[in-house]
């Protein structure tokens, strides 16, 4: 058995770390991260999340409307501790 394999980054704000027992493609994982961060950032003007922020209606992708409903779901667990929308 092969040792591990340790992607680490700064991305969305946190330090990322992927440990996989297979090689990765790097460049297509950091690729992937920038992906959903230019999508759900907080803190990218330009995010399609702030988007849907200050428009309250428009057209969402696959990924930001999966990341919306898996949210409301949380929020409903929770009894309102999370609350995802403004």
């Amino acid at each position: 058995m092969g040792e591990d394999v340790v992607y680490e980054w700064r991305a969305v704000g946190v330090h990322c770390r992927v440990v996989s027992s297979a090689p990765l493609a790097r460049d297509a994982l950091l690729q992937q991260v920038e992906t959903w961060e230019q999508i759900l950032s907080r803190f990218r003007p330009d995010s399609e999340l702030n988007q849907l922020n200050r428009q309250r209606r428009m057209r969402v992708s696959a990924t930001l409307h999966a990341v919306l409903l898996a949210a409301l779901e949380v929020a409903r667990w929770s009894n309102g501790l999370v609350v995802p929308r403004r």
